[in-house]
Parts: C-alpha cells; structure tokens; sequence
C-alpha cells in the first residue's frame, strides 16, 4: 500500500472514530420543541411553548417569559418568575416534570413532579 494510501486509511479511521463518539453526543432523547401540557403544584394545568431558538412562553398565571436548553437528558426551563421545570422520559413512557419554586434549593426535592405532555410539535398551534 503506498504512503499516501494509508495516509487516507488513518485518516478515514480517525473521522469515523471522532463521527462514533461526537454524533451520540449531539442526538437529543426526545423532541422538545413545541407545545407542552404541564400541572402545576395544585394540579391546575398550563402550556409551555418551546421554540427552537431556546425561548419559552408559558400561559400559567399571567404569563411567563423564559428560556430552555438540554441538560444532559432533560429539557430545563428556566422562567422569569424564578420557577426551574425540567421535562425528562418517564420510566414505562411518556415524559414527566418536576419544578422548584423560586428560592428552592435546585439539589434538593422538587416542589412538584407531574406528568407532562407534548400536545404539538408546534409551538404556536392553539392549547387544547
């Protein structure tokens, strides 16, 4: 095999090796954006809309305002009145969400947990 044939091999071996571990990396475990039915801690529901360019809206009380990004295998919302959701698969299906009241200890328990749903994957579709 010549010099610059095995170049070619190394190469090739080395961008599959790096395309084997990165690409895994970037994969997301479940669609985030769109519309989402959630409760809140006394079972009252509400929507969040997540769009794609990580803003967040939601319809609970007067409206909030907020951000999401992934978080390892979670979707984290942060909001503007100091409420952190985090939307992960449920055990068995499904997606479930558990929230921390403003000024709660983000690593202790959560102030709720309840299921959630994704209703659309379109964030301006109207709630149901």
């Amino acid at each position: 095999m010549s010099p610059e044939a095995l170049r070619m091999r190394r190469l090739f071996l080395v961008l599959l090796l790096l395309a084997a571990t990165v690409l895994p990396a970037l994969a997301q475990p479940f669609p985030a954006t769109g519309l989402w039915r959630l409760r809140h801690t006394d079972g009252s529901p509400f929507h969040i809309r997540l769009y794609a360019d990580g803003s967040a809206l939601s319809d609970f009380g007067s409206g909030e305002n907020g951000t999401w990004l992934w978080e390892g295998q979670a979707v984290v919302c942060r909001w503007s009145d100091g409420w952190l959701d985090r939307i992960t698969p449920a055990p068995g299906g499904g997606y479930v969400k558990v929230a921390w009241a403003p000024g709660a200890d983000r690593k202790g328990p959560p102030s709720n947990r309840n299921r959630a749903v994704r209703i659309s994957p379109d964030p301006n579709d109207a709630a149901r």
